[in-house]
């Protein structure tokens, strides 16, 4: 199944992160053999494989919703 992307966001990066994020997207496609995918993939990529990571799975499943009012104001 083909999964539809809808949600964005939006991330802004100094020249120096750019660079070396394209070096290890340029480095990951040589080590694994496959074509190089585009940044934007790359980092949805990271985001899922942290996201689902065993550690942060363990978290999201104790989520309850009125943790939210524990929030600290700025």
């Amino acid at each position: 199944m083909i999964k539809k992307y809808t949600n964005n966001i939006q991330v802004l990066l100094d020249e120096e992160t750019l660079d070396k994020l394209q070096k290890l997207i340029i480095l990951e496609s040589v080590e694994n053999d496959v074509p190089m995918p585009s940044k934007s993939a790359w980092i949805r990529n990271l985001i899922e494989d942290t996201v689902n990571f065993q550690l942060n799975e363990t978290k999201l499943s104790t989520w309850k919703p009125n943790i939210v009012k524990k929030l600290k104001s700025k």
